[in-house]
């Protein structure tokens, strides 16, 4: 029979009578083109609360995303909760509850860890660093205006803005700040920005890995457009759907594999925990297609259907995802307005142990994504597979 493993999304744990019966082997062929297939979220210019940022992490299986960069601290404040100096976020975070502590950020790593997800934190500096200042503000270089110090205006000629690199406090401070930052953060990476700096020329001649993200910008928004006189087609999903990472790229083979992938980036200036996920989700998935698929997959006018079934699969799921194209997905839309963050129905948790010494699911190119090595469990193969598989033996029991 076709078994669609999605459905076990929709069931609450107690649904779940029996066990799944595997009664031969099922081999899983499916990898992606792309290594580095990420999600940028922004929680410095507006907190996100710690649900929703794991809600994210949830839709990022769904689409096979497995790269979640988070911009935790930028001029607007600094969340980051820091026992190293934790005066940064006493005085630089909006209120002492717009703050991610270790045990948040430990909770959120280890919700990514399941499923398949490597957390990437980015740490604006040396520019960006006004949400420093506030509490150590001799780190800051003072800027001039009309002769005099501390007279420079904010956003216009960088005050209170930039590290001051002739400080030697500045060295130790971060060298501290970053040691503590490793410590909680598992990741081989760390992020430190440099605003408006374009060095990817220099790092490509050097060999560097690099990533794609300026063509994805989630948080542009664009409207649709009449391509014939009857019909709309929504340009914003069309552009980020025919992306191509290697489109007129001149460089060796080589250089073609230091591209690792790419990142929809969802900077915060008008988004927050209100409208996060309709502003990313479906759009985010165009993008998460053109990194999994292989480059002949290019044809948006299908993908744009494609994308639509997909929409409405999120709504069932209580992901509140924008409208791409014009219609309705049954009644779901009717029923979002009540299914809000802290809603039961919204925040469903389904995962079933199963033990897998023995599964016969097996996916060689991508079996750490599916599956957690570490404690055995089923964790997000259900979430993952975004297809209809033909499973001929296998049994399903549930109460309905």
């Amino acid at each position: 029979m076709y078994v669609f493993l999605n459905v076990l999304l929709f069931l609450s744990a107690e649904n779940l009578v029996f066990q799944v019966v595997i009664n031969d082997s099922v081999a899983i062929i499916d990898s992606p083109r792309f290594q580095h297939r990420g999600v940028l979220l922004d929680s410095s210019r507006h907190f996100l609360p710690v649900p929703l940022i794991k809600k994210n992490l949830d839709v990022m299986a769904y689409n096979k995303l497995n790269v979640f960069h988070w911009h935790i601290v930028d001029d607007q404040s600094f969340p980051f909760e820091s026992r190293t100096f934790p005066n940064l976020s006493r005085q630089g975070a909006f209120s002492s509850d717009h703050v991610y502590t270790p045990e948040d950020v430990t909770s959120i790593i280890e919700h990514a860890r399941l499923l398949g997800i490597r957390v990437i934190p980015e740490i604006d500096t040396p520019g960006h660093t006004y949400s420093w200042g506030k509490s150590m503000p001799e780190l800051i270089t003072v800027c001039w205006a009309n002769g005099k110090p501390y007279q420079a205006i904010y956003g216009q000629h960088g005050e209170m803005e930039i590290l001051n690199p002739i400080e030697p406090r500045v060295h130790s401070t971060m060298d501290a700040l970053l040691r503590e930052v490793k410590s909680i953060f598992p990741s081989n990476y760390i992020h430190l920005v440099t605003p408006g700096t374009i060095v990817q020329i220099w790092k490509a001649g050097q060999g560097y890995n690099v990533i794609l993200s300026s063509p994805w910008y989630i948080n542009y928004i664009n409207y649709g457009h009449y391509r014939t006189n009857t019909t709309i087609v929504n340009l914003e999903f069309f552009k980020y759907c025919e992306v191509e990472p290697l489109r007129d790229f001149s460089g060796s083979d080589d250089a073609k594999i230091r591209i690792l992938g790419g990142e929809a980036c969802l900077w915060g200036e008008f988004v927050d925990g209100t409208n996060l996920l309709a502003r990313l989700w479906p759009k985010t998935a165009a993008v998460a297609e053109r990194l999994w698929s292989a480059a002949s997959v290019n044809n948006s006018e299908d993908a744009q259907f494609r994308l639509d079934v997909h929409r409405c699969r999120l709504l069932r799921r209580g992901i509140p995802a924008q409208p791409i194209l014009n219609g309705y997905c049954g009644n779901y839309e009717l029923s979002m307005p009540n299914s809000m963050i802290n809603d039961p129905a919204f925040n469903y948790d389904i995962s079933p142990a199963t033990d897998l010494t023995t599964t016969t699911i097996k996916s060689n190119p991508a079996t750490s994504y599916l599956f957690d090595a570490t404690s055995s469990m089923i964790t997000s193969i259900f979430a993952s597979l975004l297809l209809l598989i033909n499973i001929t033996l296998v049994t399903i029991s549930f109460k309905y």
